[in-house]
Parts: C-alpha cells; structure tokens; sequence
C-alpha cells in the first residue's frame, strides 16, 4: 500500500511538468513603437548602499523614450548612506526622490505614496538588487490585464545560488501555467506591473499598509476587480541578487508564507503532494531493482531544465547540473524548515525591521 501511494506521488509530480511542458509556451516580443504609453518606474529602496549604483545604471540603460518614462525612488527611512548616493548620482535625470520622514515607515507605505505621485498609465514595480534587461519595458507591457508580473532569475556562481534560481524559476513556470489554467494564484513585486486606473480603484495601497507580503495584498484586491496575469516572455526577466547565506534564504520564505496564508486553501493539497515527492522517491529508490525510479530522478530534472532553459545565462556547467539534480532536497530541507519555523517563530525580520505574523 506505501509502495503504491509513493508511486503515485512521484508520477504525479512528473505528468504535472510534463503537462506543463507541453501546455506553457514562452511568449516573445514586445510593444510597438506607435503603442509606447507613458509609464513610471517604481522603487522602495531601503539599506541599499551597495546595490544602488548598480540599480542607476541599470534604469540609465533602459531603451524607452525618455518623454515617456519617469523614475520614482523611495528611501524607507535607510540607516546607511543610501540616500546620498541617491542624490549624488540621479541628477540630471528623469529620477524624482522621496524620502521617509519617520522611522517606522515600511514598504507599503512608501509605495502608496510612490503611486499617488505617478502620472503613468502603467506603473512598473522592481527592487534595488534588480538588473533589468535594455528593452525590459517594452516586453513588460506586450501583455493583457490589470496586473502581471515578469520572469525573474538569481544570478551567482556558487551552488547555493544556482539552487535558488531553479526555485526561482520553475516556481514561476508553475505560477504562470496554473494562472492561466485556474486563475491568479499569488504574484511577485520586484518585477510587476498595475494599471494606473486598477490602483487607483482598489485605493491604492489603503488598508495594507502595515503588510509584510504588499504584492500579494494588492493582487488580492485587484483580481476581484480585474485581471492578473504573468508575462512569461524571456525579455521581460530581470536578474536579482541571491540571498547569501541559508539563513537569509529561510528569512525570506518564512516572509513567503506571509503570503502563502493569504490565497485559497484549496492550493495546500497540491503543495503537500509536490513536497512529498522527495520523501516517496527516496522511499522507492531503497527498494531492489528499482532503476526505473532512477530514469523518473533524470527525466524530472531534464523537464526542470527544459521548463526554465529560455531564462538562463551562460553555460550548464557541472554545479548547474548538481543543482538540477538535487534540486529536490534542496527544495524539500528549505521548506520543511521554513514551515517548522513558521509554527514556533511569531515575528519576521525584513528589511532590518521586525514584523508581527
């Protein structure tokens, strides 16, 4: 009977992938000349010292008329010297600056006054820690809907980052096919778009203001009134930063289920099964003669490589292969503890700053 539910569990998860490998297609191209509406770039940046230059230089870059594009950047009440650099390094530019006045601000918060403040038809959200590719904008708004986000990779050399990039990415592969399958599912902010009008109808960001997962908030608000999608097309995927350590990686998924606990309950069957992958394929490997489960180990991380292959930079060197073939332990050790902790932790730490769960 274990035999049977195990295998059950690991075919499952592979005729899932296969079903999304064959039903998601990697849209392409971008917005025509005559369709450029007037967007505004929008960031909360906060303890960015070292990322921000970078992050200029980046939007410096962008290939969009520069009459139909601004820039809004806000400091969170920084602790370092990120607001000078801001100012020392976007004048003369379409960047206007603004800063928290008090200490106990928050991201939200500064993103209602951000968006209050922007004139364009399409808002674009991004982090400090994020690359954007030159036409970045133009394939952003090649999509339909009220709000969407974009691909995002994590980029780094060690194995810890090539883990965190295949979770990256074949989380959103999966996103993006049960989005278009089922509806919005949850969305990601530091590469999203909204609709001006869509704010401004949900009130911005009224009464989420002190949430942690303000991107899932707002998505909440807007698919009841509209429609929320994802822009799979390998133009729009930006490049962020890797957490460095395990322990920032944790952080941040404990951050996650935030969010997590805020979309329909019917979604927790579907994880319980995917996460029980690793378990029951480790259980049919220790039974002899079991080479076929050996073949099901490859194949998924062929589908995984294949699923997330249009998003990738550079070679497959052995670490990137080490990665996609552990992958599943990595994945079933990040998560289980992250849900561990979830039970016995009441507070997340962001950004420097403490939050109630």
């Amino acid at each position: 009977m274990i035999w049977w539910g195990c295998a059950f569990i690991v075919l499952i998860n592979l005729f899932g992938l296969l079903v999304i490998f064959f039903s998601s297609r990697v849209k392409s191209g971008v917005i025509n000349d005559e369709d450029f509406p007037y967007v505004s770039i929008v960031i909360s940046v906060r303890n960015e010292s070292d990322n921000i230059i970078d992050l200029l230089n980046s939007l410096g870059h962008l290939k969009y008329p520069k009459d139909k594009l601004e820039i809004l950047i806000g400091d969170d009440h920084s602790e370092d010297d990120t607001w000078r650099k801001l100012k020392e390094n976007s004048k003369g530019s379409n960047i206007s600056l603004y800063q928290a006045k008090v200490v106990d601000y928050g991201k939200s918060k500064m993103l209602d006054v951000l968006c209050k403040e922007a004139k364009g038809e399409w808002l674009l959200f991004t982090d400090a820690d994020v690359r954007m590719p030159e036409f970045w904008v133009q394939s952003m708004l090649n999509q339909s809907g009220d709000q969407f986000a974009g691909m995002t990779r994590i980029i780094g050399t060690r194995l810890l980052d090539y883990f965190q990039n295949i979770d990256w990415l074949l989380h959103q592969r999966l996103i993006d096919w049960y989005t278009k399958i089922f509806g919005p599912l949850t969305i990601w902010g530091n590469n999203m778009a909204i609709r001006k009008k869509a704010l401004e109808e949900i009130e911005y960001y009224k009464n989420i203001t002190n949430s942690i997962v303000e991107d899932v908030a707002v998505m909440q608000k807007i698919k009841a009134i509209g429609k929320v999608t994802i822009n799979n097309s390998s133009g729009s995927c930006v490049t962020s930063l890797p957490s460095r350590t395990m322990s920032q990686v944790i952080g941040q998924r404990l951050r996650w289920m935030k969010g997590f606990s805020i979309i329909e309950w019917y979604i927790l069957p579907l994880c319980i099964v995917k996460y029980l992958y690793l378990p029951s394929l480790i259980y049919l490997l220790i039974i002899p003669d079991s080479y076929i489960w050996i073949a099901v180990l490859i194949t998924k991380a062929l589908l995984v490589f294949i699923l997330i292959e249009p998003y990738l930079e550079g070679k497959v060197l052995f670490k990137k292969c080490l990665a996609l073939l552990f992958f599943d332990l990595y994945e079933f050790l990040i998560y289980f503890v992250t849900f561990v902790l979830s039970l016995t932790t009441s507070n997340v730490v962001w950004k420097e700053r403490t939050y109630g769960r």
